[in-house]
């Protein structure tokens, strides 16, 4: 299950899932809707209101978006209605905006970096230069948005620490950030997208499991006698059953490996009161 506010961040931000619009009708209608599989009929992602799970699971998706172009006009007069002379005149070609990035001021001038789409960045370029007469404008078009979307991240804190970890251990540089209360997207080089969304992918599988899967315990290279002790416990005390061990290794003359299928033999005769006390 997932929101309609994730859906439509995710249909945003380039998931070629659903549509944005049909989302937003839905959600304006409350209709659930349910994305279904057309080669497998098996249950698919309900999109609805509120998910049983909403901040349970921190994060309810991935998207990259490589249609993205950034840019940067320097040297900006750092005085007041410059923002609006800007982005009025961007709005008035019907050129979207996404990502705005504005430096501090210094010396009377600021720097204001956006992004929009790659097939508007020309137009938007001709409108910097000629309407609003800006000389110093540049675009970059190697870029790609990688963004992560989850109601969760509302009330737990450290995901987008978790995030710029996971691109900095994979040597992938970000160059803009954006977050909202659900979504967190990172501008990297369209080269390194694919990288970034499988190590973004990764983190969320180390937060679904979290410490948990950092140990494994692989049970064929273990040596020695095999004991099978169950208890019961409240967290504070624990109560063991009889112990067990498997009746027999497979294959005949037990050349085989250790398998429960073959049944088990109680009690014990290698679990000694001295071993007993060393576990408990």
């Amino acid at each position: 299950e997932i929101t309609f506010d994730e859906m439509l961040e995710l249909a945003s931000l380039g998931a070629q899932v659903l549509n944005n619009r049909s989302v937003e009708l839905a959600k304006k209608y409350n209709v659930e809707l349910e994305v279904l599989s057309s080669l497998n009929p098996v249950p698919g992602t309900v999109v609805k209101e509120v998910t049983k799970d909403m901040e349970g699971m921190l994060i309810k998706g991935v998207a990259k978006d490589t249609d993205v172009a950034v840019i940067t006009i320097l040297n900006v007069p750092d005085e007041p209605g410059m923002s609006f002379r800007i982005f009025g005149l961007l709005a008035q070609k019907n050129i979207n905006v996404d990502i705005i990035l504005q430096s501090t001021g210094r010396d009377g001038k600021k720097d204001i970096s956006f992004t929009c789409a790659e097939g508007e960045a020309e137009l938007a370029m001709r409108v910097l230069k000629e309407s609003a007469h800006f000389n110093d404008v540049s675009v970059d078009t190697t870029c790609a948005k990688v963004s992560i979307v989850g109601a969760g991240m509302q009330s737990h804190s450290g995901v987008a620490s978790k995030m710029f970890e996971a691109l900095s251990n994979n040597n992938i540089n970000i160059k803009m950030i954006s977050t909202s209360e659900i979504k967190i997207s990172v501008l990297v080089d369209k080269k390194d997208a694919d990288r970034a969304v499988q190590a973004v992918h990764d983190m969320i599988d180390e937060l679904k499991f979290g410490k948990s899967s950092s140990r494994i315990v692989i049970e064929e290279f273990l040596t020695g006698p095999e004991v099978s002790v169950l208890s019961f416990t409240d967290g504070k005390t624990m109560i063991p059953m009889i112990s067990s061990m498997d009746h027999k290794r497979a294959l005949d003359g037990d050349k085989g490996l250790n398998t429960g299928g073959m049944g088990t033999l109680s009690p014990n005769p290698y679990y000694t009161d001295e071993i007993a006390k060393e576990c408990m």
